[in-house]
């Protein structure tokens, strides 16, 4: 029996993965599908010696979520194998379900694991339904097509996976399509890009395009998609846009700032030049740095009382009365 807010994942593996590790993962990121990763793991058991697992918990969303289950032969003593793809006899299906679906995962009539969903979630098994149409769809390819030929195929098997994936609806379904199909490295991006533009120009392809029952997070890259398609722009968030414009107010005054220190500088500089002896202008500058008196006659080779002639003429001709003004007028 199971308690409210807990779900209940549960079926049987092949001989080959009895005893072994399986994984259960939640996926936040459908640029993350392909896979198991590492930090989507939210729980891993053991399969027993008939080869029956389990999974209970009650850590998944209310609405349906992106989930996979995935065993492989692999030792825990080469950990790091299990998510490289380097494991024989690799198992993995990707399903929706919600924190109170019970589901079962039982072995087919040909001995094959995770060929088939059972339980409480009715579109639990739409990704299965879509595996199928993914594998006819790579197999219609025999690589000989002109390239005429294999847009014109495109097309087709485009036209089907939207079709199927509306009469899901799922909006995660659809946006995992996108993703899918939307992949820049896969060889159907161009066209698959060209498809969605003209259709688009008719109505929406998908109803992700106003994905108004995805979570947060799975709209913000929809939408993120969508607009690496050309097919709408991603509005900026209005709390960050304030931000970036307060922060370019701010550099802009120290700019300024900035600016106006180095020309008050450079006026100062000029205007010392201007009214000071070179011999007067190189004792200012020793006295800002605070260089006493016989030091610096002890630089310039002259005595002191001759420092002590030019201090006094610099004093008169700056209008200051002491060192201490002379090194503000200087840092000025």
């Amino acid at each position: 029996m199971i308690c409210i807010g807990q779900y209940q994942f549960k079926g049987s593996v092949t001989d080959e993965l009895k005893n072994k590790p399986i994984f259960l993962s939640l996926i936040n990121d459908l640029n993350k599908t392909e896979r198991v990763y590492q930090d989507q793991i939210i729980q891993q058991t053991t399969t027993d010696s008939l080869g029956y697992f389990l999974f209970e918990g009650e850590q998944l969303p209310t609405n349906n979520s992106l989930l996979r289950l995935h065993i492989d032969t692999c030792t825990d003593t080469i950990r790091n194998q299990h998510f490289m793809q380097t494991c024989e006899d690799t198992k993995s299906i990707l399903f929706l379900a919600k924190n109170t679906d019970s589901l079962y995962f039982p072995m087919s009539d040909f001995g094959e694991a995770f060929c088939s969903i059972e339980g409480t979630n009715p579109i639990a098994k739409g990704f299965l339904d879509l595996a199928l149409i993914k594998d006819a769809f790579i197999h219609d390819f025999t690589g000989k097509e002109t390239s005429a030929e294999k847009q014109l195929k495109f097309n087709q098997w485009f036209t089907q996976f939207h079709e199927f994936a509306q009469t899901q609806n799922e909006p995660l379904l659809e946006a995992y399509l996108l993703f899918y199909l939307g992949n820049p490295t896969a060889e159907t991006y161009d066209d698959y890009k060209t498809f969605l533009a003209e259709l688009h120009n008719q109505k929406p392809i998908f109803s992700t395009s106003n994905p108004t029952t995805l979570n947060p997070n799975f709209r913000a890259q929809v939408n993120q998609k969508l607009a690496s398609l050309g097919l709408v722009t991603v509005a900026v968030n209005s709390t960050l846009n304030v931000f970036w414009i307060a922060l370019s107010i701010v550099g802009v005054l120290m700019v300024v700032f900035v600016l106006y220190r180095i020309g008050k500088r450079t006026s100062s500089k000029a205007k010392l030049t201007a009214i000071l002896t070179p011999q007067e202008l190189k004792i200012a500058k020793a006295i800002a740095a605070q260089k006493t008196n016989k030091e610096i006659a002890t630089e310039l080779f002259i005595s002191l009382s001759t420092v002590k002639t030019h201090i006094n003429n610099i004093y008169k001709k700056l209008g200051i009365t002491d060192r201490e003004m002379l090194s503000k007028y200087l840092s000025d």
